[in-house]
């Protein structure tokens, strides 16, 4: 099928028009989303390794412990961006991680992403494929 502009709509398996592996691609992009399990697993991960870090620079060498601080400032600006990927994953904006700044609102934010299910297009590809 032939649109207007002289371009194809449709796909033909036999003519290989690198219009498919672009769509290919921009659908792989799409499907980034943060499920339950791997937010669990990468937080944890995350908490785990800041503590050892941190723990490790403070007996080793307590004169160096501004380490620690650059080390769980990063730990937390990967955290920020993975609750994001959570939040959007469940449907609402991203925009919702800055109630990780308001005192007690954010352990209810911090248990709504463990507990919440995924309803939006991430997890309905997921569903799918």
């Amino acid at each position: 099928m032939i649109s207007k502009n002289g371009g194809q709509d449709g796909c033909n398996s036999n003519i290989p028009c690198g219009k498919c592996e672009v769509e290919k691609q921009v659908e792989k992009e799409d499907d980034k989303g943060c499920t339950r399990r791997e937010f669990a697993i990468w937080w944890l991960s995350l908490l785990v390794a800041v503590s050892i870090v941190s723990f490790v620079i403070g007996l080793v060498a307590p004169s160096l412990v501004f380490l620690a601080y650059i080390v769980c400032f990063i730990a937390c600006l990967i955290n920020l961006v993975l609750i994001c990927e959570r939040l959007r994953n469940t449907g609402h904006s991203g925009w919702w991680v800055l109630l990780l700044f308001v005192p007690i609102i954010n352990i209810f934010l911090l248990i709504y992403c463990f507990v919440s299910p995924e309803n939006s297009k991430f997890a309905q590809k997921n569903v799918n494929a």
